[in-house]
């Protein structure tokens, strides 16, 4: 998460009066001295470091999860984007209170998805102005420069980590031009969410979200996720609910959702309603067999990622933050 805030320190115009490797010294020795006084064994710094995994298995009911997992694969037939994905991404749905859930193979492809789908209904087009939140990670810009899109990256306030309505408003006195803002709610926080949405209203921004640290946390009784048209969700190992892999764009917009789906099938209507394939036929002139109808993004969702990794235990997660 570092790699942008710190890249763009000269573009906003301040250095940082404690360098990064001393910081983090900083850290490490003020947690050895909680070590020292709770008697801990891990008093040597060359322990306590090799001591710390990275991650660790996190499954719930581990083995139970694994048999579980080879019965689906040995009595399946199709193990990709069928009955496990559909249940999961309506539980999901349900606890992020969306009406719409789409799940794809990791967040990279579901920022790539989002903004393919966004583009193909005209809603982006090559070279616009993208605002970023500086305290990022890289799957939220790459898709963007992928796709033709210029990122803007925002600074964040030190008391939240997340860009403010001040920051971005700002922002768009130097850069009117700007056509989307793209927020990372960082941590859990979310700085004046709220007036942010409004003042992308106001202007005709298009708001969306990348909530992959904020999942389940809820700013002035509205869950995080929920203010943008559309918002992006992680399941890799290290977030709050683990596919292995995975990811989720959640929205309330039909159209978006259809085209999402559409966008993930590589450009096949197959799993939309009637009604949008028959406009899709009718816009694209296209017949019922060859229904390949705009520029697509292969997302492809596994089922296998799904099976009790995901859709049965959505109800069952740590508590999370609420600011």
């Amino acid at each position: 998460m570092f790699f942008l805030f710190r890249s763009s320190k000269k573009q906003l115009g301040w250095e940082a009066k404690t360098k990064f490797k001393d910081l983090v010294k900083i850290m490490v020795d003020s947690d050895l001295e909680l070590i020292k006084k709770k008697k801990c064994i891990l008093v040597e710094y060359k322990n306590y470091m090799e001591r710390i995994s990275l991650m660790k298995s996190t499954f719930y009911k581990e083995e139970d999860t694994k048999h579980k997992l080879f019965d689906f694969i040995q009595s399946s037939r199709i193990l990709s984007m069928k009955t496990e994905c559909e249940k999961y991404e309506q539980n999901f749905s349900e606890k992020q209170k969306r009406t719409y859930s789409v799940y794809v193979s990791n967040v990279r492809c579901a920022t790539l998805l989002l903004i393919q789908a966004l583009m193909n209904m005209g809603k982006l087009k090559l070279g616009d102005k993208i605002f970023v939140s500086n305290l990022t990670w890289p799957t939220n810009v790459m898709p963007l420069i992928q796709l033709g899109l210029v990122p803007v990256f925002l600074d964040v306030e030190l008391e939240t980590l997340n860009v403010s309505s001040t920051i971005l408003k700002d922002a768009y006195k130097k850069h009117p031009d700007v056509k989307g803002f793209f927020i990372t709610n960082a941590l859990g926080f979310c700085s004046d969410i709220d007036v942010i949405k409004d003042f992308c209203e106001e202007k005709g921004i298009l708001f969306i979200e990348d909530n992959c640290e904020s999942l389940g946390s809820k700013y002035k009784g509205e869950m995080l996720g929920n203010y943008g048209l559309a918002s992006t969700f992680s399941f890799f190992v290290g977030h709050h609910l683990s596919t292995i892999e995975g990811g989720m764009i959640c929205t309330d917009d039909e159209e978006l959702y259809e085209n999402l789906k559409m966008s993930r099938s590589h450009g096949w209507t197959r799993n939309n309603s009637e009604t949008f394939k028959q406009k899709m036929r009718e816009e694209h002139n296209v017949n019922d067999f060859y229904d390949i109808c705009l520029l697509y993004t292969s997302d492809a969702a596994d089922d296998l990622l799904c099976v009790d990794l995901g859709g049965r235990r959505i109800l069952k997660k740590k508590k999370p933050n609420t600011t």
